[in-house]
C-alpha cells in the first residue's frame, strides 16, 4: 500500500454504496482507507477522505449524528492542511446533515451564520450561495421575521449558482424547496422542485 491507495479504496467504496447497493463492503473499503491514512499521517488527504466518507457512505448504515461528527473532523482536517476547497464542501454538507439528523432549526441557523463568515473569508461564491439557499430554507420553515430578506438572498443565490453552473448548490436549493413544499402540503410544487433538482444530477 502507498498513500494513493487510500483514495482508491475510498473511491471503490463510494462506487459500491452508490451504484451496487453493497453497503457493508463499501464500509469495509472506506474504513480501510481511513485507517491507512492514519498510518501515512497525510493531513491533507485525511480531511478529504473524511469528507468523502461522511458525504457518500456513512449515512447508509450509521446515524446522521455520526455523519455530522465526521464532517466536523473533516472540516478541521481540511482547515489544518489548507484544503479550503473541501472545507467549503464540508460546510454546506454539514448543514444538510444537521437537517437530516433533526437538529433544532435555531441551532442550524447559528451554524449557517458561522459558515457564511467562513465562505466570505475564503471568497468562495459557490459555497456562499449554497449556504444562503440553505438559510432561506431554514427561515421559511421557521416562518422567520427575516424571511423577506432571506427569500431575496435565496433567489439571488439560485441565479448566481446557475450562472456559475454549480450543480451541487442548485440541487441543494431545489431539494430544500421540495422539502419545504411537502411540509406545507404543497405536493405538486414539491414534485416540481424534485424534478428540477433531478435535471442537475451529474452536473
Amino acid at each position: 500500500n502507498v498513500v494513493e491507495s487510500c483514495n482508491a479504496y475510498m473511491g471503490y467504496g463510494i462506487l459500491l454504496a452508490g451504484f451496487y447497493d453493497e453497503v457493508a463492503t463499501a464500509f469495509q473499503f472506506s474504513d480501510a482507507a481511513l485507517r491507512l491514512i492514519e498510518k501515512f499521517d497525510d493531513r491533507a488527504m485525511r480531511g478529504t477522505l473524511l469528507f468523502r466518507h461522511a458525504y457518500f457512505i456513512n449515512s447508509w448504515q450509521r446515524p446522521f449524528a455520526t455523519t455530522v461528527e465526521t464532517f466536523d473532523r473533516a472540516f478541521v482536517g481540511c482547515m489544518d492542511s489548507g484544503n479550503l476547497v473541501y472545507a467549503g464542501f464540508t460546510a454546506f454538507a454539514r448543514i444538510w446533515a444537521m437537517l437530516e439528523k433533526g437538529e433544532n432549526l435555531g441551532r442550524v441557523t447559528e451554524e449557517i451564520d458561522k459558515f457564511l463568515g467562513f465562505a466570505t473569508q475564503i471568497r468562495s461564491d459557490p459555497v456562499l450561495h449554497t449556504l444562503r439557499s440553505q438559510d432561506f430554507l431554514i427561515r421559511e420553515l421557521q416562518k422567520s421575521s427575516e424571511l423577506a430578506i432571506a427569500a431575496k438572498q435565496g433567489n439571488e443565490s439560485l441565479e448566481a449558482l446557475k450562472k456559475s453552473s454549480y450543480g451541487s448548490g442548485i440541487i441543494y436549493y431545489y431539494a430544500g424547496q421540495q422539502i419545504l413544499h411537502f411540509v406545507f402540503n404543497r405536493y405538486e410544487e414539491s414534485v416540481a422542485a424534485a424534478e428540477l433538482a433531478a435535471t442537475y444530477l451529474g452536473s
